[in-house]
């Protein structure tokens, strides 16, 4: 993650990513840092919506219907931010990074395209999304992240 904070130009101020392990042990972590804030930090609760937020609500809102995640009383709405709804969506947004990734036994065609992937019913998105280690799986030789920030 530092060399994305870099390119963002935030060397000097780099922020200091905490990841849980999954959405309550990640909002636990936030809730705690919340209320033991230190001079010169700002804590932020960043998770996937993993579904459509309702017009007019908040996040603090959505996550409390979709997850009981009560607003700890020293947050505000700027603490908490929500990504994509699942966030493999962004690995099926980009179907060269993953041809690339997976050399030539990946089969981009067998990925339907949608012009907008957050608009797909979850139930369908997933079940799509299933297919895609098993487009790449006859491809055996480890390679490295050629992905570049």
């Amino acid at each position: 993650m530092d060399q994305v904070f870099k390119a963002a130009g935030l060397a000097g101020r780099m922020p200091r990513p905490v990841r849980g392990k999954g959405r309550t042990n990640t909002f636990d972590l936030f809730s705690t840092a919340i209320q033991n804030i230190q001079p010169n930090e700002m804590p932020l609760l960043l998770l996937d919506s993993e579904y459509e937020i309702v017009s007019g609500k908040t996040v603090w809102q959505h996550l409390k219907v979709r997850d009981g995640f009560i607003k700890p009383n020293s947050a505000s709405d700027e603490h908490a931010y929500l990504m994509a709804q699942v966030m493999e969506t962004w690995l099926l947004a980009d179907p060269d990074t993953l041809r690339a990734y997976f050399v030539s036994k990946f089969k981009a065609d067998k990925i339907p395209v949608w012009k907008d992937l957050e608009a797909q019913p979850n139930l369908l998105f997933l079940r799509h999304l299933k297919m895609l280690p098993l487009n790449a799986r006859s491809h055996t030789r480890k390679v490295k992240s050629r992905l570049k920030f």
